[in-house]
C-alpha cells in the first residue's frame, strides 16, 4: 500500500479525529518530584527528587511531536503528566487554551505506553473487535464498527494478521496493533512512550512513518525517543528536547540546527542534529546547559516553532485554540454500557481461558492425577474404622492441595495481566466493576469443574460413604473453599509481583494451617491464641468435610481389626473437637470470607490502578 493510499485510508471520517475535536496542549511551569531513598550513606534517608524543573512548552494537532533527551531527564514523566496518567504535579497544563478538565480530557487521549502489553491468546481480529465494541459503544452499527476495524487494519498493514494470535506478532507488529486498538475511537491526542525501543531500525523507522502519517490525518502525536536517527528525526514536525530536567530546545526539527548555531554551538556537517543536540545537553562541549535553557527559556520561547504553516493547518489551529476544552458527546464515563462491557470481557476471558492450555487444560490433568493416585493410596479406607485417622489425613491433604493449586494459579497469572489492566482502564476501554465481574464469572467453573474432578475420583476411590446428600456436602465445602483462597491468590497476585509473589505468597495460607485443628486442637492450645483457629477458614473447611463424612447420624462404620475405637463417628468427631461443630456455620463463615476478600481485592486493585499512576 503507497502513501496515497495510506493517505485515503486516513481521511476517511470513520478513522480520522472527528470534525472540531482537534486539541492542542499548552503547558508551563511543570515541576515534579519523587522520593527516593539515599542509599550511599547511613542511615538511609527518604529525599525528595526533582525530575522535571518548571518546564514549558505546547504541542500542537496535526504535528507529530518528538521529545527527546538522555536517560533520566524526564521524557516519560513528561508525557505520563500530560496525558493524565500522573497527577502529582506542580504547574499548569491547558489544552485549546483552557483549564483541563482531567475526566474530560481522558475521553480524547490515548497513551500507549512503552511496554504495550496485549492479551497475548486472543487473535487480532479478536482483539480489534473487542476494542471497537468497548470503545465505540452504541455509536455504530456492529457492521460499521467491523468497516473501522478492517480499514485500520489495513491502514497498518496488519490485514495479513487478522486470524494470527498477539503472542506470535513480531515487534514491529506488536507496536502497530497497539496502536490500532487506540485508533478505533478516534482519539484527537495520542501519547506514545519510546514507541522504537526493541525494533530494529527499519522497523522502527516504518513505525516512526505510521506516527507521521497519523499527524498528517490531524492527530496531536506526541511520542518520546531515546536516540532518533537522521532519518527518524527528520518526520518530527516539532521536537522537544529535555536534559536533566529542564528544556534545552523546543521548536521545528529545522530550526534547531540555526537555534544551536547562535549559541556558536553549531551541528557539524553531515551530523545527527539529534545527536549533535544531546552530545550538547548532557555536556560534551563543556557546560552549556543553563546557555540552551535560558535562550529557549525552559520551553517558554516559541521562536524556533515551525515557521511555516499551511493554510489548513492554521485554520486548524485558530479552531482549536476557540473551541471549549473537550467536545462533550458523551455524557457517560464509558462509550460502552456495563452489561456490554461485561458481555465483551466474559467472551474474552472465556477465549483466552480456552487456549491457555497450561492454566486450563493442566490444571484440569493434574487434580485428575493427583486425585487418581490419593485415590489408589488410600483405596477404601474411607468405609474402614481401622484407617480412620488415615482417613483424616486424606481429608486434611484434600483440603490443602486444592487451596493451593488454586491459590497459586492465581498468583502467577493475576501479575502478568496487571500491566494490560492499567492501559486499557486508563485508556477508558472499561471500568474496573466490568473487569473484576467477568474475570470471577469467567474463572469460577474452571476452578468448580477441576474441584470437581478431584472430588468425585477421590471419593470413589478411597469409597466415602455412598450417600449422594454426603457427596454434595463434601464438594460443596471443597467447592467454596478453593474459590476463597483463589480470590485470596487474586489479592496477593495484584498486590505482589510474580517473584515476591511466590515467595512471601504461602505466607497466606501456611500460618492458618497451625490453626486449622490437624496438628493442634483448639483445647490444647493456649487460651490467648484460641482465639486464632475462630478466623482460620481452615479450621471451618476441615470441620466441614468432617462433618459430611462422619456427621448427621452416621451408623457405625465397619472394622477390619480385631478392635476399632472409633467405630462410632460421633466419638471421633468428640475427640477430634468437633461434636459441636455445625456446617451450615462453618459454610457460612467460609462464604462470608470469600464476599469479604472479593470485596478487599475489589479496592486493592483499585489501588494498585491509581498508584502505579
Amino acid at each position: 500500500m503507497n502513501i496515497q493510499e495510506q493517505d485515503s485510508i486516513y481521511n476517511n471520517e470513520l478513522i480520522s479525529p472527528r470534525k472540531g475535536s482537534c486539541v492542542n496542549i499548552n503547558f508551563s511551569d511543570i515541576s515534579y518530584s519523587v522520593n527516593s531513598w539515599t542509599v550511599n550513606r547511613f542511615p538511609f534517608r527518604r529525599e525528595r527528587k526533582e525530575i522535571l524543573k518548571g518546564i514549558s512548552g505546547d504541542f500542537q494537532a496535526s504535528e507529530l511531536t518528538g521529545i527527546i533527551g538522555p536517560s533520566g531527564s524526564g521524557k516519560s514523566s513528561l508525557l505520563d503528566i500530560l496525558s493524565g496518567y500522573s497527577l502529582e504535579f506542580s504547574g499548569q497544563v491547558l489544552h485549546n487554551g483552557a483549564s483541563r478538565d482531567l475526566q474530560q480530557f481522558r475521553k480524547q487521549v490515548a497513551y500507549i505506553m512503552q511496554d504495550c502489553r496485549l492479551q497475548p491468546l486472543i487473535t487480532v481480529k479478536e482483539a480489534m473487535v473487542s476494542a471497537a465494541q468497548l470503545k465505540l459503544g452504541r455509536l455504530y452499527s456492529f457492521k460499521q464498527k467491523m468497516t473501522i476495524v478492517m480499514d485500520i487494519l489495513a491502514a497498518l498493514k496488519l490485514t495479513h494478521k487478522t486470524e494470527s494470535l498477539t503472542q506470535t506478532l513480531s515487534g514491529g507488529e506488536m507496536k502497530r496493533l497497539a496502536i490500532a486498538l487506540e485508533l478505533v475511537n478516534n482519539p484527537p491526542v495520542m501519547f506514545f512512550d519510546e514507541p522504537t525501543s526493541g525494533l530494529d531500525y527499519h522497523t522502527a523507522k516504518k513505525c516512526l512513518h505510521q506516527l507521521k502519517q497519523l499527524a498528517v490525518a490531524g492527530y496531536n502525536v506526541v511520542c518520546t525517543l531515546h536516540q532518533p536517527s537522521a532519518s527518524m528525526f527528520e518526520q518530527l514536525d516539532h521536537v522537544y528536547v529535555l536534559a536533566g530536567g529542564r528544556c534545552t530546545y523546543q521548536g521545528g526539527t529545522k530550526g534547531l540546527t540555526a537555534f544551536l548555531g547562535e549559541l556558536s554551538l553549531s551541528c557539524p556537517e553531515y551530523h545527527n542534529p539529534a545527536d549533535h543536540v544531546l552530545d550538547v545537553s548532557v555536556g560534551e562541549y563543556g557546560p552549556c546547559t543553563d546557555r540552551l535553557v535560558d535562550k529557549i527559556s525552559n520551553g517558554k520561547s516559541r521562536d524556533w516553532r515551525r515557521s511555516v504553516l499551511t493554510s489548513d493547518t492554521a485554520e486548524d489551529t485558530e479552531r482549536c485554540n476557540q473551541s471549549t476544552s473537550v467536545q462533550k458527546t458523551d455524557d457517560e464515563q464509558y462509550p460502552a454500557p456495563f452489561s456490554a462491557q461485561v458481555y465483551v470481557l466474559l467472551l474474552r476471558t472465556i477465549a483466552k481461558i480456552h487456549r491457555d492450555k497450561f492454566l486450563t487444560y493442566l490444571r484440569f490433568c493434574i487434580h485428575c492425577t493427583v486425585g487418581s493416585l490419593l485415590g489408589l493410596f488410600y483405596y477404601g479406607i474411607g468405609s474402614d474404622a481401622a484407617y480412620i485417622f488415615d482417613n483424616f489425613s486424606l481429608l486434611f491433604f484434600s483440603l490443602m492441595f486444592l487451596m493451593f493449586t488454586a491459590f497459586s494459579s492465581m498468583i502467577m497469572s493475576i501479575p502478568l495481566e496487571m500491566p494490560i489492566i492499567v492501559r486499557e482502564h486508563f485508556n477508558r476501554w472499561y471500568s474496573l466493576k466490568a473487569y473484576y465481574m467477568a474475570t470471577t464469572i469467567a474463572e469460577t467453573p474452571v476452578q468448580v469443574l477441576c474441584t470437581l474432578a478431584y472430588c468425585c475420583i477421590v471419593y470413589v476411590v478411597s469409597k466415602q460413604p455412598p450417600e449422594l446428600f454426603r457427596f454434595g456436602l463434601f464438594l460443596l465445602m471443597c467447592t467454596v473453599i478453593t474459590l476463597l483462597t483463589q480470590a485470596v491468590g487474586v489479592l496477593v497476585g495484584c498486590s505482589l509481583s510474580i517473584k515476591h509473589g511466590v515467595v512471601f505468597g504461602p505466607l497466606a495460607i501456611m500460618p492458618w494451617v497451625i490453626f486449622s485443628g490437624f496438628f493442634l486442637h483448639i483445647s490444647d492450645a493456649p487460651s490467648p491464641l484460641q482465639w486464632l483457629f475462630h478466623i482460620s477458614y481452615l479450621k471451618y473447611g476441615l470441620e466441614g468435610l468432617m462433618l459430611a463424612i462422619y456427621g448427621y447420624d452416621r451408623g457405625r462404620i465397619a472394622c477390619s481389626d480385631d478392635y476399632c475405637h472409633f467405630r462410632k463417628p460421633s466419638k471421633f468427631l468428640k475427640e477430634m473437637d468437633m461434636s459441636d461443630a455445625s456446617y451450615i456455620l462453618a459454610l457460612g463463615v467460609v462464604v462470608s470470607m470469600y464476599l469479604v476478600i472479593k470485596v478487599v481485592t475489589f479496592y486493592m486493585l483499585r489501588y494498585q490502578l491509581s498508584h502505579r499512576r
